[in-house]
């Protein structure tokens, strides 16, 4: 969607449907477009990083109690980058700042 110049400024995991078409593949589709921009280019850099962000809270927020493990964070980022290895290591530098922002978002979470 990023590569198509869809930027999505709600992203979380409420705004994705999965439909599973067997053999362990799936079909993501993408909803609540209201807030999201069509642009004739790819997204840029920042904002693909900081809506891979709100995805990740998104996950910790609704998955997972703890902190996602180091193995489910490096699938979701090299299943993003699809084989870019310039962008999957901009994306590795990032990451740790995204942990940050996890911690700081979840103090404001009510249980």
């Amino acid at each position: 969607m990023h590569d198509a110049g869809l930027d999505h400024r709600d992203l979380n995991l409420g705004n994705l449907l999965l439909q599973d078409q067997g053999a362990g593949r799936s079909t993501a589709w993408v909803c609540d477009l209201d807030g999201a921009r069509l642009m004739t280019a790819p997204v840029d850099f920042e904002s693909r990083q900081s809506a891979l962000r709100r995805l990740e809270r998104s996950y910790v927020k609704l998955c997972a109690p703890g902190e996602p493990s180091q193995e489910t964070r490096d699938a979701f980022y090299r299943l993003y980058a699809a084989g870019d290895r310039s962008l999957a290591e901009r994306l590795e530098r990032g990451r740790s700042a995204g942990r940050g922002w996890i911690f700081l978002h979840r103090m404001g979470w009510r249980r």
